[in-house]
C-alpha cells in the first residue's frame, strides 16, 4: 500500500492482480504492516479507481493520521480465494522458507519473492549470518523447484 491520499484515510493501492473485485467495498482482506509478518484483518471501507492504481479507504482509518499506519503495508486475500497456481507458477508464501542449493550446496533460504519492473526475484538469506541477496526467479536461473522438499535449485556458477 501506497501513501495517503486526501484527508478521508484514503490509501494508495498498487495491485498485483488482475483481479480488481478484490477490492470491492466490504471484501474482507488481511493486511501486514510494514516490516511485520503478522497480518490482521481489514474491511474496504470505500474504493475508487485511478490512472495510478486505487484510492481505497479502510474501515477504522478514516483520517489521514489514522492511514499513515497502514502506509507501505501489504494486503493479501483470504486463502480459500485463491486460484490453483499454473504448473510452473507459484505464489510466494509457497517458496517461503524454502532451501536454495546451488550444486548440492545449500546457499540460504527463501525470505520472499518479489517483482522488479523486468522480473520477479527471491530475497534470500544465508544460514551463517543471515545476509541478504538476491536471486532473479526466472527460468535460465532456476533449476527446479520442490515444494513438498522445500528446496529450490539454482544454475551451477550462477553466484559464482
Amino acid at each position: 500500500m501506497g501513501r495517503p491520499h486526501g484527508t478521508r484515510g484514503e490509501l494508495l493501492l498498487v495491485p498485483l492482480t488482475d483481479r480488481d473485485e478484490r477490492f470491492s467495498v466490504g471484501a474482507e482482506l488481511f493486511l501486514a504492516r510494514r516490516g511485520e509478518s503478522e497480518k490482521s484483518k481489514v474491511r474496504v471501507r470505500s474504493v475508487r479507481e485511478t490512472a495510478k492504481g486505487f484510492l481505497a479507504g479502510f474501515e477504522g482509518y478514516g483520517s489521514r493520521e489514522l492511514a499513515r499506519e497502514l502506509a507501505g503495508g501489504d494486503l493479501f486475500i483470504p486463502g480459500e480465494l485463491l486460484a490453483e497456481a499454473e504448473p510452473g507458477a507459484y505464489y510466494g508464501f509457497q517458496l517461503e522458507g524454502c532451501s536454495v542449493f546451488q550444486a548440492d550446496r545449500e546457499i540460504g533460504s527463501v525470505i520472499s519473492l518479489e517483482q522488479s519492473r523486468a522480473n520477479p526475484y527471491l530475497v534470500v538469506a544465508t544460514p551463517e549470518e543471515g545476509r541478504e541477496f538476491c536471486i532473479p526467479f526466472v527460468g535460465e536461473v532456476i533449476l527446479s523447484v520442490d515444494l513438498d522438499g522445500d528446496r529450490i535449485d539454482i544454475l551451477e556458477g550462477f553466484l559464482g
